[in-house]
């Protein structure tokens, strides 16, 4: 059960613990929840004991040390262990999780597996149980006397057997040694003894196979002729996994199988374990025999998997096509497991993809053993391309299901066509079947399909009409390219359990079989709470708990967004509280809102997330124009302004003025600095077409003199690329002679002051007949001074132009005449 998760009250639960934890009520027993509380109890899954084993001429014993758990490792290490510090244990005596206790075994008895077991969530965290066998016996050095049918000293005779010995001359009597428990009888002072001391008593000291030999008495073991006889030691035995030295030299591996003289020291070092430790002891020859005490160095490989045992194992799936199961249910995203937790792999589709790597993968020591599961495409992927071929699966009659073990199951009665994909002419594929039951006579059609809308050149189909259960098996496409794809089919009646009925709860069906789809609603208005729809998969299960409908109602909405600088939290305005209604937010003005504008109530009475934060607007700083400046200074907030600037003999091309708005942007885009020229000046008894402190390069002004003047110099005069006006201000002189040219001139300069004036609209144009639908620029000059000439000639016609003239004329002339 996920943390947190809440119980409606009235709910019972049954719980299942994990593997090596025991349920605190009684077998099978639920608890319900009864006005927040458990009733009996609140169910616990706790760590499970271990039970001594029972196991023949098997001593186990545990350190006496109250109150303190001791490992593996400081079993070995510590002085005493397996004498007085300990305590025998009684048979299914319940031990603590991660105690570690002691085996040996009886007299006449050796230890077959480890001899320190550790328990770990209800087990005994070993390999293999240890176990007491019979000890077998080591053949002496033998003095005045020889082994038969080829026994040398230093050799080792199982328990129950026996050994045949000749005396040489000399000695007697000859005998026979009886190998039991560890233990040779007659002893060497029975036998083959010198005639002159064929008196002397024989020794009475009795020792143990594989226990600790002292110095002393050792001389009773041999024949004593001289006094000073002193032998080697055979080979000592090997131990797995170790390193062995001898007098402080490495002989790894090249130990000497001749004899080892007196007083030579062996030590033994198990090579070191996952968790770094080390143990080492030593042998040391004595007289013929080694003396010490040896150890298994699987205790410590042992220990070092203990330990690692209550790992978890996070879980990511990041290979595609390939889908993963814990307990029947998909695994989606990423997880941790507890150790022991075994989850199922397989393709996402098993006839359009092959898997390689292991199907299930166990969580031991906090890592997943076997290989990483991977899919790789089939034929189909790879445009047929010399890949296994895809089978491709069509059934009608009964639905189909893939296991999460990677199977296909079908129900009985299902029609089920399976295509092999294969181009016709490169030949025919061959479909091979394996029954788990079998069967020579069952056969199946199979051949090119010819169904309409399928492609015959490429579909070679194999049809198994009415499933029964006898069709369960393999069934294996094989190309001529000797390249082949195998499905393993289960015809089992898989039906899910039935669904009970609850009240407010409507379901659109009733059906339990495989494959069956059941939608869920509420019929009083609440909300539904789980899934909308269950679907009985192959497993047997459905693929969600039964949902619920319940009154539901979000409260308040708490926004716990964390903050960073430059951000404060939204207003909201809950508009309903049932499940779907929404809550609005807003920003003051000055500030955006980052994130959703609205929140849903969720059926699980919460608003959906994330919040969104209000963030204070800022408009991006802008850079000067070339050849110009701006007025401001960042931050730049909603209201700020900016002022742009040409530098002089530039022109401003843009708006001068820009405003940071609330939506984070500038107004307009920032203007730009042009060249330009200053104004040129003025002529007296003139006019100029534009007037302005500075002209674009290469804008254009016309000049045009008042009644009376003739214009001299260039009429136009345009901005060039330096800055400068191509010519010089034309100058406006008074007329000296009118003639007729001159009265048309005088109209002309009318004309001009009425068009620059704007006297004239473009609707005035469009009044006259003669202006055409279309006009050019030209036209429309010739247009509207066509207007401004005959306004002119309505208020004065030529002829009054004309005596105007001769007017002055006369006047001209009387002046010169005087």
């Amino acid at each position: 059960m996920k943390k947190n998760y809440y119980i409606i009250t009235g709910t019972i639960v049954r719980v299942a613990c994990g593997k090596g934890y025991g349920l605190n009520l009684e077998p099978n027993a639920t608890a319900k929840c009864v006005r927040g509380r458990w009733k009996p109890e609140k169910p616990k899954c706790e760590i499970q004991p271990c039970h001594v084993p029972a196991t023949e001429y098997g001593i186990y014993t545990m350190p006496t040390e109250s109150g303190h758990l001791m490992t593996a490792s400081q079993v070995l290490g510590t002085p005493g262990i397996g004498h007085g510090d300990e305590k025998e244990l009684n048979e299914t005596d319940p031990i603590p999780n991660g105690q570690v206790i002691h085996f040996s075994c009886e007299y006449g008895y050796n230890v077959q597996g480890p001899t320190n077991l550790r328990c770990w969530l209800g087990e005994w965290a070993v390999t293999s149980m240890p176990e007491c066998v019979a000890a077998p016996c080591e053949l002496p050095l033998l003095h005045g006397a020889t082994y038969e049918a080829g026994y040398r000293a230093g050799l080792t005779v199982a328990h129950a057997s026996s050994v045949n010995i000749a005396c040489e001359a000399g000695r007697s009597p000859p005998a026979t040694l009886n190998c039991h428990l560890g233990r040779l009888q007659p002893t060497v002072h029975d036998f083959c003894r010198p005639l002159a001391n064929l008196s002397r008593p024989r020794p009475t000291s009795e020792y143990q196979s594989g226990s600790d030999i002292v110095r002393e008495d050792i001389s009773e073991l041999e024949p004593d002729v001289d006094g000073k006889t002193v032998t080697d030691c055979g080979p000592p035995a090997r131990v797995q996994g170790t390193l062995i030295y001898r007098d402080g030299a490495e002989v790894n591996g090249t130990v000497i199988m001749e004899g080892y003289p007196h007083g030579t020291e062996i030590t033994f070092r198990c090579i070191a374990s996952i968790m770094g430790e080390k143990t080492t002891w030593k042998l040391i020859c004595e007289h013929g025999d080694w003396v010490g005490k040896s150890f298994n160095c699987e205790e410590l490989e042992a220990q070092s998997e203990e330990l690692l045992n209550n790992n978890s194992c996070t879980f990511r799936n990041e290979e595609p096509h390939v889908v993963s199961f814990f307990n029947d249910l998909e695994i989606t995203e990423t997880v941790d497991f507890p150790a022991g937790a075994v989850i199922v792999s397989r393709c996402s589709d098993i006839g359009k993809y092959a898997m390689t790597g292991s199907q299930a993968r166990k969580c031991i020591g906090g890592s997943w053993d076997g290989a990483k599961p991977t899919c790789f495409g089939l034929n189909q992927e790879n445009d047929y391309a010399k890949k296994p071929p895809t089978i491709l699966f069509r059934h009608s009659q009964g639905p189909i299901a893939q296991t999460n073990d990677g199977k296909l199951l079908v129900y009985p009665g299902t029609v089920l066509h399976m295509e092999c994909l294969w181009m016709r002419r490169f030949g025919n594929p061959k479909w091979n079947v394996t029954h788990y039951i079998p069967d020579p006579e069952r056969k199946y059609p199979e051949g090119w399909t010819t169904d309409p809308g399928r492609d015959s050149q490429l579909e070679y189909r194999l049809s198994i009409m009415g499933a029964v259960k006898e069709d369960s098996g393999i069934y294996r496409c094989e190309t001529p390219a000797r390249q082949s794809h195998q499905v393993e089919i289960i015809v089992e009646d898989v039906h899910c359990p039935p669904l009970p009925i609850r009240r407010g709860l409507v379901a659109n069906g009733l059906g339990t079989q495989l494959g069956t789809e059941i939608r869920f609603s509420c019929a009083n208005g609440n909300a539904l709470l789980g899934a909308h729809t269950l679907v009985c998969r192959a497993s047997g299960n459905w693929s969600a708990p039964l949902p619920v409908c319940e009154s539901v109602e979000c409260g308040e909405v708490v926004q716990d967004t964390p903050l960073g600088e430059g951000e404060r939290r939204p207003r909201v305005a809950v508009v309903s509280r049932g499940v779907g209604g929404r809550a609005a937010f807003s920003c003051p003005a000055g500030w955006a809102l980052r994130g959703p504008s609205e929140t849903v109530c969720l059926p699980a009475a919460d608003w959906a997330r994330p919040f969104p934060v209000c963030t204070e607007v800022s408009c991006p700083a802008l850079s000067p124009p070339a050849s110009g400046y701006v007025l401001g200074r960042a931050p730049y907030r909603a209201g700020d302004v900016l002022q742009f600037h040409c530098n002089p003999e530039h022109t401003l091309h843009g708006r001068p003025i820009l405003v940071c708005q609330d939506s984070g942007r500038w107004s307009d885009k920032p203007p730009t600095c042009a060249q330009a020229c200053t104004y040129p000046g003025t002529t007296i008894s003139g006019r100029m077409s534009s007037v302005k402190f500075y002209y674009k390069i290469g804008e254009t002004v016309t000049f045009t003199c008042e009644p009376g003047y003739k214009l001299k110099g260039a009429p136009m005069l345009r901005c060039l690329k330096n800055r400068k006006w191509s010519n010089a201000i034309p100058l406006c002189a008074p007329i000296t002679n009118f003639t007729s040219s001159d009265s048309l001139a005088m109209l002309n300069g009318d004309i001009d002051a009425m068009l620059s004036d704007a006297a004239i609209f473009p609707t005035d144009v469009l009044k006259t007949r003669e202006t055409p639908a279309i006009l050019t620029p030209e036209s429309y000059k010739a247009a509207m001074t066509r207007v401004a000439a005959t306004r002119l000639l309505r208020r004065a016609p030529i002829e009054l132009y004309k005596h105007r003239i001769s007017k002055v004329n006369n006047l001209l002339r009387r002046g010169n005449e005087r």
